[in-house]
């Protein structure tokens, strides 16, 4: 037969068990008693109060995102006026520089990592 105890130590009871889940890193069972106190004591409402916070600042991370994509590939620099072409170059290689001979970086290579006994 269960020995019923007052709502106080019920509550005393319930901190100490979280408590000490907490402390040792484990999860507890709780059972109706324990669950209806943290009804009583406000608890499920501040969870949800917790809840619609997080989810608020979600939102908000999603909408502040969003809008830092929408400016960054539509340019986020707006102008009046049209924009100037870019200036044409008269070289024959349009600007770009010539590729060098992958030989080269080879034998700069065999020069730094070489020993002497395979030079």
């Amino acid at each position: 037969m269960a020995v019923e105890r007052s709502y106080a130590e019920s509550v005393i009871d319930l901190d100490r068990k979280i408590s000490r889940a907490i402390q040792c890193g484990r999860g507890i069972t709780l059972n109706p008693d324990q669950l209806d106190i943290m009804a009583d004591i406000g608890f499920v409402s501040r969870l949800a109060e917790e809840k619609a916070r997080i989810l608020q600042e979600q939102a908000q991370w999603r909408r502040k995102k969003a809008a830092s994509i929408n400016e960054a590939s539509s340019g986020s620099i707006m102008s009046g006026a049209p924009t100037d072409a870019p200036p044409a170059t008269d070289f024959t290689s349009g600007g770009t520089t010539p590729q060098t001979d992958g030989s080269n970086a080879r034998a700069r290579a065999r020069q730094m990592f070489d020993t002497p006994a395979t030079r």
